[in-house]
């Protein structure tokens, strides 16, 4: 790869993670496959809850990308995602992402699909999306 892509590639992905711009090339880093399972929705008495599931450790940097909830029969959203923040820590391999979603795109209404991808990155160096949806059930007793 010519210098100004290859620049503009990793840069790309540093910048839109709010993270510091390199001026040398970084070396080739090698990402294990990204860990972060399925989407799960909860609604226990009208309160949703998004949280997915993480059975071991992603790389530092791992992002959330969501989609505005949208219809059942919808099976995938397209390119319409959008950073949405930082995969949180787990806790007993679950990362709550409810905050980041409803921040970004207000709480899905029950019956609704929700879509969400992750990418780790490192050192500018990012793997494919990996993409998850659920959808938004009815509350529980």
């Amino acid at each position: 790869m010519k210098p100004y892509p290859f620049f503009s590639q990793i840069n790309g992905a540093l910048a839109a993670a709010e993270l510091p711009l390199l001026m040398d090339p970084p070396k080739r880093e090698k990402l294990r496959p990204n860990p972060v399972g399925e989407l799960e929705i909860l609604n226990r008495g009208g309160v949703i809850t998004l949280r997915l599931r993480v059975p071991r450790t992603p790389a530092e940097h791992t992002f959330v990308l969501g989609s505005r909830w949208c219809s059942r029969g919808i099976w995938t959203p397209g390119n319409r995602f959008t950073i949405i923040g930082k995969l949180p820590q787990a806790v007993g391999g679950w990362c709550d992402i409810t905050d980041l979603y409803v921040n970004a795109f207000g709480k899905p209404p029950v019956g609704r699909r929700v879509f969400i991808r992750t990418r780790q990155l490192i050192n500018g160096w990012q793997d494919g999306f990996k993409e998850t949806c659920a959808d938004v059930p009815l509350p529980e007793q």
